[in-house]
């Protein structure tokens, strides 16, 4: 196990850093010893700080985000495809349709899985919307988990049930957040087995009891700090990262208010990476960096209405070089410039704060998309 000790302010912080081939750990000892310590909240527990670096921090900007659809009969599988169509007519639930692949699960053909991209040709009417395509450019969407049926790319308008028009393409109003839309899906995992190779098992020492499990669906932390603040992060794979889209569903079971948890990425060989975190009971997230024996604080702890206070979240994060932005259920909640991790893997992680607290988290439907 890779143990990281920090000392901030009056509180000294030690991080269990689990993975799988993971390189030697970093000791910094504390700069002082604490005289007490405060009891947390989200607002002001011990944060990461810096003083040698400044960064670039942006808030969300008030442009549309990417156009979707959130309409259950355009998700009618739950599970992942590789369908690539033209749908050139549509009567009633039946579609005329040109291209392949079309996968097939549970004996049937998938038309609507996630990942499953359809071209819309001409103008053509499905479940009360309107698609109406240009002849040479025509539109594109795909078949998202957790955001819906989003525009890819194209030009034309889509009109709802309710009869306003949409103009998607080169007219739009619709400023597209981001392509990844349109990315390749690399790794994937709903924790039904042990594919990607989690660690599991209990890690006891001294600061901590841990227990990882995959089971029910599900992969299920319990951490019980013994020693103030304890932190641990895992990785499935050593993959290096550059530009992504990753994102995860994750639940808080039980356990202590402030305890936090959430997404690792640009997990270096040095175990330096960025932080995305989020604590349900106080309905704040924040963004750290660790690098070179140093934390910096990217965005503060912020509250967002994005947040599901009684039941699980996803949480995603897209890089494309230096720029990164920030999801929760689907809505853009940050966005921050930062160059000093160009590359590394992706996973999760989950903190408690003081001695005795201890927390429950499940995890589910890892994804990360790749361009």
């Amino acid at each position: 196990m890779n143990t990281v000790t920090r000392s901030i302010g009056v509180c000294v912080l030690v991080m269990s850093l689990i993975c799988a081939g993971c390189g030697p750990g970093i000791e910094v000892g504390p700069t002082e010893t604490p005289a007490a310590t405060p009891t947390p909240s989200p607002t002001d527990k011990p944060i990461p700080t810096s003083t040698t670096e400044s960064t670039s921090t942006f808030t969300p900007t008030a442009t549309p985000k990417s156009f979707a659809i959130q309409d259950a009969d355009f998700q009618d599988f739950e599970e992942d495809c590789k369908t690539n169509v033209n749908i050139t007519s549509v009567s009633g639930d039946s579609f005329g349709l040109t291209g392949s692949p079309i996968s097939m699960i549970n004996g049937e053909w998938a038309l609507f899985c996630y990942g499953a991209k359809h071209t819309w040709i001409g103008t053509l009417t499905y479940a009360g919307y309107t698609f109406t395509s240009d002849e040479n450019n025509p539109l594109q969407f795909m078949v998202t988990e957790g955001q819906g049926y989003i525009y890819v790319k194209g030009d034309g308008s889509v009109t709802t049930p309710e009869g306003e028009t949409i103009v998607l393409g080169s007219g739009s109003s619709q400023e597209q957040t981001s392509g990844f839309q349109d990315w390749r899906l690399f790794l994937s995992d709903n924790f039904d087995s042990f594919e990607l190779e989690w660690p599991t098992g209990e890690d006891n020492d001294s600061d901590q009891l841990g227990l990882y499990e995959i089971s029910g669906g599900v992969y299920s932390w319990t951490i019980e700090s013994l020693n103030g603040y304890v932190g641990n992060s895992q990785i499935p794979t050593l993959d290096d990262f550059g530009d992504f889209y990753a994102s995860v569903d994750v639940e808080k079971i039980s356990g202590a208010e402030d305890a936090s948890y959430g997404m690792i990425f640009r997990v270096d060989i040095d175990w330096y990476y960025y932080e995305f975190l989020i604590c349900v009971d106080w309905g704040e997230f924040n963004i750290n960096l660790f690098q070179n024996e140093e934390w910096i604080v990217l965005t503060d702890w912020t509250e967002s209405s994005a947040i599901n206070i009684d039941g699980p979240n996803q949480l995603a994060v897209l890089a494309e070089g230096s720029q990164f932005q920030f999801f929760i259920n689907g809505d853009l909640v940050a966005e921050l410039e930062n160059d000093r991790i160009p590359l590394g893997g992706v996973g999760l992680t989950g903190e408690v704060y003081d001695t005795g607290d201890k927390v429950t988290i499940h995890f589910d439907n890892f994804k990360v998309y790749l361009p």
